[in-house]
């Protein structure tokens, strides 16, 4: 042994006097076999095959690191290097299930945003074709056991469980973390993700309800949530919760003076009654119209819904806005049919206005 251990050392010192790389390297490895080589001289040993393109010696050196931890106190700490880069080796290679054991192995000891990353870059291999989600799983819970407040951990693996339909787990995982996320967007995107689970699984679907409504209670603007419920409710048959759920979702715009929002949801709102409250939806318009007096679609809506329900007075309002975005031949017809409503009416300011205005906009050769 002894004799062996002095003719390493002498050819480890022409190695490195060689300046030959592929010497070195052959020597290092040499070293690597025995019994009392240091961590240090096995990493420096990697870092040479991996500078000289060796990958499958470099990953066999590594592997030597991982069993030499095995014998020291706190050793896995001390080859999270290594752990990493074998994780890194089996992904390349197309290994799914390789690399995800040593990434759980390198989740008790890297540095998290490292394996977080290395974790990320192994998802498409999991989920693609020839993937596997359930070894995506595993990977993911130990990080959400190391950190379970950080996203980039609990995140996928709440989407996963969701893909698989593992509804009682993603659960558990919701109960288990949402207190722990500080910011109230991430808190909304896991009940999204739970929400969403519980609209899919059969006989769910009631569940996901104060789940939505949770989040709404958080953020009320969460577009989402708003969405998913008033499909849930639509698909029911929940006709009076879902008109209740769009009442509350437009006076939420109107507080935050969402331009938008209160057409969009005034729209819906206003079809929604239409075949049981006419005069109800008409009014949703008109106040729609209050904070979007030149919405040419909420004043045609207004129009052709109003019917007896508008006087000449609102007629003529609402026919003059249109005048103001007519286009073409539709100016003149138009201004006659407005120009008549005037004169019932009694109102011939009023009717010459039109005229004028009309005339100003018409073509040339129409003149």
């Amino acid at each position: 042994h002894g004799d062996n251990d002095a003719l390493l050392d002498f050819y480890e010192r022409v190695a490195r006097r060689s300046e030959d790389p592929n010497i070195l390297l052959h020597c290092l490895e040499r070293r690597a076999n025995q019994p009392d080589i240091s961590l240090e001289r096995v990493r420096e040993a990697v870092e040479l095959a991996i500078k000289l393109d060796q990958a499958d010696r470099a990953e066999a050196l590594m592997l030597r690191a991982v069993e030499i931890s095995k014998n020291l106190i706190d050793g896995a700490s001390q080859v999270d290097w290594a752990l990493l880069a074998l994780a890194q080796r089996r992904r390349l290679a197309g290994d799914l299930a390789g690399a995800v054991k040593w990434l759980i192995e390198a989740a008790e000891v890297a540095a998290l945003a490292d394996v977080v990353a290395a974790a990320a870059e192994l998802t498409p291999l999991a989920t693609g074709p020839e993937g596997d989600l359930t070894l995506a799983v595993k990977l993911y819970e130990s990080l959400v056991e190391r950190d379970p407040t950080n996203r980039t951990a609990w995140e996928p693996l709440a989407r996963f469980y969701r893909q698989l339909g593992e509804v009682e787990r993603l659960e558990r995982l919701v109960e288990e973390t949402l207190d722990g996320i500080q910011d109230a967007k991430d808190r909304n995107v896991l009940r999204l993700e739970l929400a969403r689970a519980l609209l899919a699984a059969e006989g769910r679907a009631d569940d996901a309800v104060p789940i939505l409504n949770d989040a709404l209670l958080e953020n009320p603007e969460e577009t989402a949530a708003n969405l998913l419920l008033a499909e849930h409710l639509e698909r029911s048959g929940n006709v009076g919760e879902l008109i209740d759920l769009l009442r509350n979702q437009l006076m939420a715009a109107q507080g935050r003076s969402d331009m938008n929002g209160i057409k969009q949801l005034s729209l819906e709102l206003a079809n929604r009654l239409r075949a049981s409250d006419l005069t109800e939806s008409l009014m949703v318009i008109r106040q729609a119209l209050d904070s979007l007096p030149g919405d040419g679609e909420l004043v045609d809506m207004l129009l052709t819904w109003g019917g007896d329900q508008l006087d000449d007075d609102e007629r003529a309002t609402l026919m003059e806005r249109q005048l103001e975005h007519a286009q073409g031949d539709r100016i003149a017809s138009l201004a006659l049919e407005l120009a008549d409503v005037r004169a019932r009416m009694n109102d011939d300011e009023g009717e010459l206005r039109v005229i004028e205005q009309a005339s100003k906009r018409l073509p040339e050769d129409t003149n």
